[in-house]
């Protein structure tokens, strides 16, 4: 028996067991809830069921695509006629049995294999449908039906005889149903074009391998089955040309072959005329896969030389090389790979590394090889596995050093980092060289050598003005930019961020593609300097690439960023939702810094829309455990967020106490400076919390003090709402610094700090016993809280304006604070410190606290004499 007679009977006793194991039960034990989706569909058939049980036939027809559902339907119709007590009659292509069969529904399979000589019966039982209290359900493959056939069908539907029900795809909803538990439902659902068939293969859910696809294949003739096999190696659409080549049969054996093919609806004619391809990928993969291994290798061969012939691209011809593992093509490979590196680094790190493996020891190409497979793993976001490749294979050159330095960087390993690229700068200026400079510039920045950043990042200005490189050019001019607003120079960061993205934004995404860090970094320093809107635009696009691309390695920093913005300009629930993907994204491979990042602004976020408070704190004391200890910029940025969350939401002792002690003291001078005012003002409102005004007011004047109010709008916002927390000042003192605030953040909008601070400012006008002043404070920060989506400010807003309602305060309440008053109410109205606590988003040491000093100022003792004052003087 030769090898091709033996490969299709193998393959004819395979499909012959999966079309008994996959259609013979189909009919057996199928519940009605295990069809997804199909409601309507369903309802179209109970419908006609109440009319047959009425005496009254009909016919309906349900079409769709190979896989869609059709016999899982009708089984699913068939359960409920039985349990409506109607006789079913279920036939696939025997049809001359059911013609007398009356007050019955009628289930017809399979349509499409019915011939011609059928069609006259058919046509009768649609036609005894119309007449008698008969139900004809049809199920069949539009694209197979015998043209006879096909003409009854048609003729009925025209008639209205005959009612069509096509099957569409599921939704994605539909789908996360269909497999329950996966873990890549989207990814699934798109490349199964939502065919629920496809979709269970692709997640490796049916019930056996191929879902019995391969019971389409079993009658197939030598010529096409060989044919199916050489087209499902080549892969996609395909020519008819090519695929002869492949064949080696003569040219009309193969278009007689491709007929029999496209007429069983296994290929199909794609968007150009002259290309063909398999219905869906799905199914090619399954004939790939039973193709024995030594004739698929001889097949790839084969394609690799027919599309060399034609000068076809590295990338088409790089996955016949790899699978037939053609040695003298590694240079194609390393080709494909280079090309891919930008707009699918998953095949680039498919073509390096098959390179590598084909490659003999000593081979000069294995540091191409070596730099394009860890360029590839660290846009994949494969950043641990980037590093310890590079290590373990001794990698050199210029390229694996930066991409070596850059996989520390994302790990959290500042100085490891700084000290690799620092000692691997080429002299020769080379266009490398521009990018590994770049890198130092924002590692020395990180340190708060700001000099040394400077200098890199204008060696590498120069060096990619040289060789024309605008891409090195960009990113150069942004980290210059940066180390100088970094260091306080924002008149110089201004012209060269705006010189950075002019260049940025003339560029075309294939050429932005190749390093999305510059995207990033332009994005970052623009919002340096406060220029919200391009911030926002540039981020936009660096997200949609890093989709586009699958560039992980940028993305969680991305969606951090861009979550940041989201929350300044009062997108509370948008932001959540960036942030969850950002944290998310960053877990992947334990990305330390941008994993602290974005979950400390996420828990600010989620503070402000509403969240647990306890998982807020948790969140603070996960990024505290990861970043104790480091001196790295990022993890003091990281403990910052921390400390203030922690004051934030409900222990402001401990929070001030790590901010103190990270930052060195009151002037917080380990605090890097464009972190320093925000610092000051969260200090501040802890110190109001705890009572001790004198603080609260030394770190306001600290905030208006500082040199950067000089030209940042969001921190002379910041440093005013401090002043209106923390400084007594007279009501027309506090009306100027409550504009002059409010003015700052709308100029940069700002809105949900914009929000706060009108709130803050109605409660100070409370507490200067002004509430005709405060009630427009407190209903403009109502309008701003609901249109930012922060619910915990509305609630807060909404408590302030109970006090503004409340007939004027007693003598008892002039020593204490807002926030005492609040305290010393709730008390004497009988709630405990942890009730007090929860009603107000504080701890309950921080309630105990607040009683404390409420007793010493009003002269009591104990919660019984709080209670007694409150009920004598009225509240």
């Amino acid at each position: 028996m030769c090898r091709s007679h033996a490969n299709r009977e193998r393959l004819k006793i395979c499909a012959a067991e999966e079309h008994r194991q996959t259609y013979g039960i189909y009919y057996l034990n199928v519940e009605r809830d295990e069809v997804v989706g199909r409601a309507e569909e369903i309802g179209l058939f109970e419908h006609d069921l109440d009319l047959l049980r009425a005496g009254r036939g009909g016919a309906m027809a349900v079409t769709g695509e190979p896989g869609i559902g059709k016999t899982r339907l009708l089984a699913a119709l068939g359960v409920a006629a039985s349990e409506a007590g109607v006789i079913t009659v279920r036939t696939s292509t025997e049809l001359a049995e059911v013609r007398q069969a009356s007050g019955a529904v009628v289930f017809v399979d399979d349509v499409h294999r019915l011939e011609s000589d059928s069609a006259s019966v058919l046509e009768e039982l649609v036609r005894v449908a119309r007449t008698r209290p008969l139900l004809l359900v049809l199920a069949y493959r539009p694209r197979q039906v015998d043209p006879v056939v096909g003409a009854v069908l048609s003729s009925a539907a025209a008639s209205a005889d005959l009612r069509h029900v096509r099957l569409g795809p599921l939704s994605l909803v539909e789908t996360k149903e269909l497999l329950a538990g996966h873990d890549d439902i989207e990814r699934v659902h798109l490349e199964g074009s939502g065919n629920p068939l496809y979709l269970k293969l692709i997640a490796g859910q049916a019930a056996e391998p191929t879902g019995g696809l391969l019971a389409e294949f079993a009658g197939l003739g030598e010529a096409e089955l060989r044919t199916a096999q050489a087209a499902a190696v080549l892969g996609g659409p395909f020519t008819l040309d090519v695929l002869s080549e492949v064949c080696t049969h003569d040219p009309a054996t193969t278009r007689k072959a491709v007929d029999v093919l496209v007429t069983a609806d296994l290929v199909r004619p794609g968007e150009l005329v002259s290309l063909l391809e398999f219905r869906h990928p799905v199914v090619a993969s399954v004939v790939y896969r039973h193709i024995p291994i030594g004739e698929r290798w001889l097949l790839h061969s084969r394609v690799d030389e027919a599309l060399a012939r034609r000068d076809a691209p590295p990338g088409r011809r790089a996955r016949h090389i790899a699978a037939a593992g053609l040695t003298g093509q590694v240079d194609v490979l390393l080709a494909a790979a280079c090309e891919a590196s930008d707009t699918d680094p998953a095949a680039a790190l498919r073509w390096a590394g098959a390179a590598g493996a084909l490659m003999s020891h000593g081979d000069p190409r294995t540091s191409d090889a070596q730099a394009l497979e860890a360029r590839a793993r660290l846009v994949l976001g494969e950043v641990t596995q980037t590093y310890d490749g590079l290590r373990s294979a001794h990698a050199e050159g210029t390229a694996s050093v930066l991409y070596a330095g850059r996989a520390l960087e994302l790990l959290g390993q500042y100085g490891e980092a700084r000290a690799l690229l620092r000692a691997a700068v080429p002299d020769d200026h080379s266009p490398d060289a521009a990018a590994v400079l770049s890198d130092l510039a924002n590692l020395h920045t990180d340190a708060m050598d700001f000099v040394s950043a400077a200098d890199c990042a204008t060696t590498a200005v120069g060096i990619a003005q040289r060789h024309g490189d605008r891409l090195r050019e960009a990113a150069a001019l942004t980290e210059q930019a940066w180390a100088r607003g970094c260091a306080g120079d924002i008149e110089f960061t201004r012209v060269v961020v705006g010189a950075a993205a002019a260049l940025v934004d003339a560029m075309s995404d294939a050429v932005v593609m190749r390093d999305l860090r510059c995207l990033h970094q332009l994005a970052l320093t623009e919002l340096l300097v406060e220029d919200v809107v391009n911030t926002y635009r540039h981020l936009v696009r660096g997200v949609e690439l890093c989709r586009r691309t699958g560039q992980l390695y940028i993305f969680s920093a991305m969606l951090e960023l861009l979550g940041e913005v989201e929350l300044r300009v009062g997108r509370v629930a948008e932001a959540v939702a960036t942030l969850d993907e950002a944290v998310h994204q960053a877990g992947r491979d334990d990305l330390g810094p941008q994993q602290s990042i974005a979950t400390g602004v996420r828990a600010y976020a989620r503070y402000w829309q509403g969240g647990d408070v306890a998982e807020i704190l948790a969140d603070a004391e996960t990024i505290e455990a990861r970043c104790a200890g480091l001196r790295y910029g990022w993890a003091v940025f990281g403990r910052c967020m921390a400390g203030e969350l922690i004051a934030l939401a409900g222990d402001p002792q401990r929070g001030s106490r790590l901010l103190l002690k990270l930052g060195g003291g009151p002037d917080i001078p380990l605090v890097a400076s464009r972190r320093q005012v925000r610092t000051w003002e969260s200090l501040s409102g802890a110190a109001m919390t705890l009572g001790d005004t004198t603080s609260a007011a030394q770190y306001a004047e600290l905030a208006l003090r500082h040199p950067t109010t000089a030209w940042s709008a969001s921190r002379r916002g910041l440093a005013q709402r401090a002043r209106i927390r923390a400084i007594p000042g007279e009501p027309s003192e506090l009306t100027a610094w409550a504009s002059a605030a409010a003015a700052e953040f709308a100029a940069i909008d700002h809105w949900l700090d914009l929000a706060i601070t009108e709130h803050l400012a109605g409660r100070a006008f409370l507490d200067a016993h002004r509430p005709d002043l405060a009630a427009a404070h407190l209903d403009r920060a109502a309008d701003h809280a609901t249109a930012c989506g922060a619910g915990r400010l509305t609630a807060l807003v909404a408590a302030t304006r109970e006090r503004l309602n409340q007939s004027p305060r007693p003598a008892w309440t002039s020593p204490l604070t807002s926030r005492e008053i609040e305290v010393a109410e709730l008390a004497a109205a009988g709630l405990t410190s942890a009730e007090i606590g929860r009603r107000l988003y504080l701890s309950t040491r921080t309630v105990d606290s607040h009683l404390g000093r409420v007793y010493r100022k009003v002269g009591v003792s104990n919660r019984i004499g709080l209670a007694q004052l409150i009920h004598a003087e009225g509240v």
